[in-house]
This record gives C-alpha cells, structure tokens and sequence, in this order.
C-alpha cells in the first residue's frame, strides 16, 4: 500500500492507475481540513505524536501542479487557515503552508499519481 504514495518524478509519461486510490482511508482527516471539490482520501498514515498525514486523489495532470495546489489552499483559507507561504518544482511537485487558528499546521503537497489523477498529500502537525 506505502508504493501508491509515492510520487512520480515528472516527465508526463504513462503510468496506470493503482487499484489502491479507490479504497477508504483508515483515519479521516480533521473536520477542519477542508478538501477541494472532487479530491478524495484514500489513504491515512499516524498518527506520529501530533502528526498525521492524508493522502487525496483529484483529477488533473502534471501541467495542473500549481494550480490544483491553488485550490486545495484556498480550501483551507476558507476553512479559517490562513496561508503561510508556497512553493514549486514543477513537473515534481508544488506545496503550500498553512497554519489554522489553532495553531496547528498543515502542509499540502501536489504531486502526479498516475494517468489523469494528481495526489494530495496533506500533513497535519
């Protein structure tokens, strides 16, 4: 299961989707992590002390990074998180920082998955 967390190094080629984004994460995300429209969790891991992390699946591909991590921050700023800073590495990955009013932070990364789905890896500290 850890193999489908993994992401893909860039470079726009053919890669099938895993069976395993479409079961059930084992933990759900805090209420106040709020989720772009269509993204949807597949998979927890933690929690680590006061760590956790969750990991989304959304339709989108390699040129989408930035944008789709766009969305998923503004759904957190609507949410109450106010945004920290953002970051990109594209065709690897983009990443925003947030932090919610009770102090906690969250960090979420945009990365390709497999044909036509980008993963969204959210880690709650």
């Amino acid at each position: 299961m850890a193999a489908v967390a993994l992401v893909g190094c860039g470079g726009e080629r053919s890669r099938a989707c895993s069976p395993a984004i479409q079961g059930e994460a084992e933990r759900r995300p805090p209420a106040a992590l709020a989720l772009p429209t269509g993204a949807r969790v597949y998979l927890s891991e933690g929690p680590f002390g006061r760590t956790e992390r969750f990991y989304a699946v959304i339709d989108g591909g390699e040129a989408e990074l930035e944008a789709k991590r766009d969305v998923a921050a503004e759904a957190l700023v609507r949410g109450g998180y106010t945004l920290l800073r953002e970051d990109a590495e594209p065709p690897v990955e983009a990443e925003a920082h947030l932090e919610g009013a009770d102090g906690r932070l969250v960090s979420v990364q945009v990365a390709s998955l497999c044909d036509g789905k980008l993963r969204l890896r959210y880690t709650v500290s």
